[in-house]
């Protein structure tokens, strides 16, 4: 859009429209939601922390379980903001394309300018308006603004609750639905519903093997069934992840993922670096990316330790290392024995006190 001063309201100045302009604007605005989109599925998860640090309290007063709580709580709020925030960046690429074919194809006088902006940003009761190609449409903006029937983030515990060695959790979803989770000792199993209570999918763990049902919405229906089978697992060997075709039973190579340790050089023997490398394959049996978690421990002669999380990853003939996370000089966590002990010393001090009273 040419510009007019920054006056052009008060003197009523006639704006340009330039639709080549608005297409580049539009398309920047998408770029800038792509990135913003990494940043969600990659740095953003990492608010609640990760690995063995994902606790600010270690446990020693009920004081640090309250700001564990809080914290806990504004982590999940600026979860839900940033998912906001990039939906509504979508949102405005979305109605910047569709504004520039507005302007190269339809009158925006007056009222068919003002309906063609409420229905960009698909507000009801907006018309389509005419000599639009068909080709625009405004259902890729509402569905971006919509989470998916699926989608776990900022998701919210409604209840949960044991019987006998099982525990029962259901959360409700951002869409609308709902997520149980039941665990228990013989496996795990995790369900999706819509927000009209009809079954999405079903995955049921078992040892080592994990089967995904899906359903139609609208008759309860199976749609489809797929397996995944998880062999190996322990330190310094190969946890390989396989899909199996049910009908051919014909097992097909996924991930592969193995953990290792090394000690640094260092003065503690105690001091330990823990890396965690994943291995994708595609459906061709050929390399897609490779990923190497890293987590290093120094542990200092006052009890206290410090750590660094950071990940490197291989794709596409580039490598790029993760900024690093730093967990600063920390105390150790309180131990369930230490717990315990605490608690049987205060049993033991109250029953002495309620004998010589």
């Amino acid at each position: 859009m040419a510009d007019a001063g920054e006056d052009w309201a008060l003197t009523k100045a006639k704006l340009t429209h330039d639709p080549h302009e608005m297409e580049g604007y539009g398309n920047n605005i998408a770029t800038m939601g792509k990135n913003f989109q990494s940043d969600i599925n990659g740095p953003v998860q990492m608010i609640r922390g990760g690995g063995d640090d994902t606790q600010v309290s270690t446990g020693h007063f009920p004081e640090g379980a309250q700001v564990q709580s809080l914290i806990s709580r504004n982590a999940s709020e600026m979860t839900q903001f940033l998912q906001a925030a990039y939906q509504s960046v979508v949102a405005l690429s979305s109605v910047a394309l569709i504004y520039a074919d507005l302007m190269r194809n339809t009158d925006l006088s007056g009222k068919n300018a003002f309906n063609a902006i409420e229905w960009a940003f698909a507000i009801p009761g907006a018309d389509k308006p005419k000599g639009l190609p068909s080709y625009v449409e405004n259902k890729t903006l509402a569905g971006e603004m919509k989470p998916g029937p699926t989608d776990t983030a900022g998701e919210k515990v409604l209840a949960t609750y044991q019987i006998g060695g099982s525990w029962f959790t259901t959360y409700s979803l951002a869409g609308g639905g709902t997520r149980s989770v039941v665990q228990g000792p013989d496996g795990k199993t995790e369900t999706f519903y819509d927000k009209n209570g009809n079954k999405i999918s079903e995955a049921v763990t078992v040892g080592n093997h994990t089967t995904t049902t899906t359903f139609d919405t609208k008759t309860g229906k199976r749609t489809g069934q797929s397996l995944k089978i998880t062999e190996g697992g322990t330190m310094g060997g190969v946890t390989s992840t396989y899909t199996v075709d049910l009908k051919t039973h014909a097992k097909t190579l996924t991930s592969q993922r193995v953990a290792s340790q090394s000690a640094p050089e260092s003065t503690s023997k105690d001091d330990v670096y823990n890396s965690t490398q994943t291995v994708n394959y595609n459906a061709k049996g050929k390399v897609e990316s490779t990923t190497t978690e890293h987590v290093d421990s120094v542990y200092n002669s006052d009890g206290t330790y410090t750590r660094k999380y950071y990940t490197v990853t291989e794709a596409d003939g580039k490598t790029t290392t993760s900024d690093v996370r730093e967990i600063t000089r920390q105390p150790q966590p309180v131990t369930q024995d230490e717990i315990q002990k605490v608690t049987q010393d205060t049993i033991d001090r109250t029953t002495k006190q309620v004998k010589g009273h």
